[in-house]
């Protein structure tokens, strides 16, 4: 965990050479790949009958009128088509729950901040990088 904060700091440290614009579009994309990650999590956890609940497991960035101002929020989430999802997660009177969403978010915590992490460091140096020249 140390070495995570030593690394997390780095990249802050990098990320504050950069201008503003290219500093958002680094912080969005790092906060996209650990929604992935959890989306990559719920998608192995959800049981399989046709796939397509499992296909309809998405990520979306919020609308600004949804987030706090200067903060980046995207959701994992079920598309409409698989409107059956919540029935699984939370199961009904007739079948019992098969909890897929919760325990990814449960369990992939630490890979969504190491994805987010990764991408984070990879794009500052290759933004600074392109900025040197």
């Amino acid at each position: 965990m140390a070495s995570m904060t030593a690394e997390f700091a780095e990249i802050k440290r990098k990320l504050r050479l950069l201008p503003d614009r290219i500093q958002k579009n680094v912080v969005t994309g790092a906060t996209r790949a650990a929604a992935v990650a959890i989306q990559k999590e719920a998608r192995q956890n959800v049981p399989v009958d046709s796939g397509t609940l499992k296909k309809a497991i998405s990520v979306k960035k919020a609308s600004r009128r949804n987030t706090e101002v200067g903060h980046i929020k995207f959701s994992v989430y079920v598309k409409p088509k698989a409107y059956y999802g919540s029935m699984v997660e939370f199961g009904t009177s007739k079948m019992a729950a098969q909890p897929y969403m919760r325990p990814a978010f449960a369990n992939s915590a630490t890979k969504a901040v190491q994805a987010f992490q990764d991408y984070a460091r990879l794009r500052v140096n290759r933004e600074i990088e392109r900025l040197a020249r």
